[in-house]
């Protein structure tokens, strides 16, 4: 579980999993792509919500997104995330307690998505490097 403050923003959720994914992708030089998940928070009209995104990238820049899991904050998250902030962990932890197989769905969503692409569908490539700052929670890499 990571223990960085949690991102906001379905941009910054999206960005640390690309980069999660490409680390993961450069710690296994012969592997066929890299998964990275991330969970973070979105602010919307009707309160804050959680949101969890999966990448998966391959050697030639290829990535499929899958996102969701968006489940509206409880009290004691929400207050600590006003008050002192949260770890990404906490996040983690909520949507393993409250989803049955929470990350199964996103995987299949970003497998779905890099599918597409090598059908000619839209085309989206990864900007993170596999240096990136972050640490490599939530990623691993596919062989």
């Amino acid at each position: 579980m990571s223990k960085e403050a949690v991102p906001v923003g379905e941009k910054e959720i999206i960005e640390l999993a690309l980069k999660r994914a490409a680390v993961a992708l450069g710690s296994e030089p012969d592997g066929d792509m890299g998964v990275g998940f991330s969970e973070g928070v979105i602010q919307t009209e009707f309160g804050l919500f959680t949101s969890a995104w999966c990448a998966v990238v391959t050697p030639s820049g290829e990535c499929g997104l899958g996102g969701g899991l968006n489940v509206q904050v409880p009290g004691p998250l929400m207050k600590k995330f006003k008050e002192d902030g949260l770890l990404e962990s906490e996040i983690e932890s909520f949507l393993q307690d409250s989803l049955q197989n929470p990350y199964e769905s996103l995987v299949k969503r970003a497998l779905l998505a890099l599918q597409d692409q090598n059908r000619g569908g839209n085309t989206c490539r990864s900007r993170a490097g596999p240096t990136t700052g972050f640490s490599d929670a939530g990623s691993a890499p596919v062989r």
